[in-house]
C-alpha cells in the first residue's frame, strides 16, 4: 500500500476519522506502536495517544496469542504482503480482555517499511457465538452445518457419537462421509441435493465410529438461509435405544398374539379394555372366545365401540368403580377379582 500523493494533514485526518481501530507499527523484531487513531484509543480504554505510542504491540495482546501474533508479523516481513484476518484476544488498559479480529498489511512511508494493523472489536459476536455453541453442545443430537462442500460447524455430540475430534471432522462432507458412515455415499449425495433444492429430508442411516463400530441414526437435512447465504443443516440422532425398543415391542406383540391363540385353543376368555375414566371403558382387544361368549359374531362389533361397563351388572359396576377410585388415591388393590357380566 503506497501513501504517496497524500498530504500529511489529509492523511492524519483520514487516519483519525476512520471508525476501524488502526495501529502503525515499525517493521522490526520487537514491533513498537508508532501511531494510532481515536478508534483504537477508545477500544482499549486509553485516555489518549500518549498511553499507546511507544508501547510494544504485544502489550495489548493476551499472552496465549503472542506466539501467533509473532508468526503473523514475521510473515509480513518475509513475504511483504497482507496477512489474512485472524481472531485474537486483546487486553484493555484496565486489564479486561476483548476479542478482536485483526488484519496486518505492509505499507511504506517513503523508503521505510511499516505495518498497518486494522482491528475490529468482535466481543459481542464472540459472546453470542459461544452462547450458541454452549447451547448446541448441550443438545444430545448431532449438529453439522456445511456450505459449498466445507464443514463450518460441528457440535460436541457429533464428536462423542463418532469418537473423532472436531479437527478431524472439519473436512469436506464427502471425505468425512467415508469415515463416519458405512452406507453408500451416492445415496447420501442424493439426499443432500434434494435438501439444497429446499426439500427437507429425513431418513435412517448406519453411522460408524472411529473404532469401526456401527450404530443407527435418524438424519434430518434442511436448507437454511443466513444473511443471504445458503447452508445445509444436518441434525442426526442416535436411535440405538429406539431400535432396541422397537425390536422388543415386536417380540412382545408376537408373544401377545401367541398368548391370544393359546387362550382361543383352550376356550379361555380374554379381553383388554380402557380404564373407566377414558371412554367409558371401551374394549381395545379381545379373543374370539370372549367375543362369542358376549354374543357377537365379529370383532368390529365390539372393539372400540362397546363400553366394558355395558356388560356389567349394577353390583359389579359399583365394585369396579370403587377399585378404580382406590387406585387414583394410590391405594393398593388386589390384581385379581370376580365380576358378574351379561351378554348382549
Amino acid at each position: 500500500m503506497e501513501w504517496e500523493g497524500l498530504s500529511e494533514d489529509l492523511l492524519k485526518m483520514i487516519f483519525n476519522e476512520i471508525t476501524d481501530a488502526l495501529l502503525i507499527l515499525d517493521n522490526s523484531d520487537n514491533p513498537q506502536i508508532i501511531d494510532t487513531n481515536q478508534a483504537f484509543i477508545k477500544l482499549v480504554g486509553a485516555t489518549g495517544k500518549n498511553d499507546i505510542i511507544g508501547k510494544n504491540i504485544h502489550d495489548f495482546v493476551h499472552p496465549d496469542f503472542i506466539s501467533r501474533s509473532n508468526k503473523r508479523l514475521a510473515n509480513i516481513t518475509k513475504e511483504h504482503k497482507p496477512q489474512k484476518t485472524e481472531e485474537f484476544l486483546f487486553k484493555k488498559m484496565n486489564g479486561d480482555n476483548i476479542w478482536v479480529s485483526a488484519k496486518k498489511v505492509p505499507i511504506m512511508q517513503g523508503n521505510k517499511p511499516l505495518i498497518l494493523a486494522i482491528i475490529h472489536n468482535i466481543s459481542k459476536e464472540k459472546r453470542a457465538l459461544n452462547l450458541y455453541k454452549a447451547i448446541s453442545d448441550a443438545i444430545p443430537d448431532g449438529i453439522v452445518i456445511h456450505r459449498n462442500k466445507k464443514v463450518l460447524f460441528i457440535n460436541k455430540a457429533v464428536e462423542e457419537m463418532h469418537g473423532y475430534s472436531g479437527e478431524e471432522l472439519h473436512r469436506a462432507p464427502e471425505e468425512n462421509f467415508k469415515n463416519i458412515s458405512s452406507m453408500d455415499i451416492k445415496k447420501a449425495l442424493e439426499y443432500e441435493a434434494q435438501a439444497e433444492k429446499g426439500n427437507p429430508q429425513e431418513f435412517e442411516w448406519i453411522a460408524k465410529r472411529k473404532n469401526g463400530e456401527t450404530f443407527p441414526v435418524r438424519v434430518r437435512l434442511k436448507k437454511i438461509n443466513i444473511e443471504g447465504f445458503a447452508y445445509i443443516l444436518a441434525v442426526y440422532t442416535d436411535i440405538t435405544a429406539e431400535k432396541k425398543a422397537r425390536e422388543k415391542l415386536k417380540e412382545e406383540i408376537v408373544s401377545y398374539k401367541n398368548i391370544m391363540k393359546a387362550l382361543n385353543s383352550l376356550g379361555i376368555d380374554y379381553a383388554v379394555f380402557q380404564d373407566i375414566d377414558g371412554i367409558k371403558g371401551a374394549f381395545r382387544d379381545a379373543n374370539d372366545s370372549f367375543i362369542k361368549r358376549m354374543g357377537f359374531d365379529k370383532r368390529e362389533e365390539i372393539i372400540d365401540k362397546k363400553p366394558f361397563t355395558t356388560f356389567l351388572t349394577p353390583a359389579s359396576l359399583d365394585m369396579v368403580r370403587k377399585r378404580y377410585e382406590k387406585r387414583l388415591k394410590g391405594e393398593i388393590v388386589p390384581p385379581h377379582y370376580e365380576i358378574e357380566v351379561k351378554d348382549r
